[in-house]
């Protein structure tokens, strides 16, 4: 199938707004896979519907490790997999928030970076990277860290 067999626009925003549940998301990708979209393609956009879904909350980074284990071709242990997968993922998350905060110069205290690097919530890290790649000053970040120090406190 090439692109001139793509799905109508409104079709396309049919499958988009089923797509916001996990359900959605599986339906999709069978059908493209049963369209005969190449299968490389069909993954790539399965992942970004996962993604999607963890970072509207629908999913928790360890729910979207054990589907993607589940998914992946060559898996023996999908619960080890998954296991090694969220912190390689939050550190990833981490990392590119400090990238960005530093390449804005944005400067981060040593208390905040590593509030980053050890945080096990991928919602706080998201935040972050958005406030980061969108502030004009500090206390736009220190925003975002009270926010989330509170959510801690009362125990979310």
């Amino acid at each position: 199938m090439d692109s001139t067999d793509a799905p109508s626009p409104a079709a396309a925003d049919a499958v988009d707004e089923d797509a916001s549940t996990l359900d959605g998301l599986l339906r999709f990708t069978s059908l493209c896979l049963g369209l005969g979209i190449p299968a490389d393609r069909v993954v790539a956009d399965f992942r970004g519907g996962l993604e999607d879904l963890r970072q509207r909350g629908s999913l928790s980074v360890q729910e979207m490790a054990g589907v993607r284990a589940r998914a992946a071709e060559g898996v023996k242990d999908n619960e080890q997999w998954a296991e090694g997968f969220v912190p390689g993922y939050l550190s990833g998350w981490a990392a590119a928030a400090l990238r960005v905060m530093e390449a804005r110069g944005l400067e981060a205290s040593k208390e905040m970076r590593r509030a980053v690097v050890t945080s096990p919530d991928a919602g706080f890290l998201s935040s972050l990277l958005d406030c980061a790649a969108t502030a004009t000053h500090r206390g736009e970040l220190v925003g975002v860290f009270t926010a989330y120090a509170a959510e801690r406190a009362a125990g979310r």
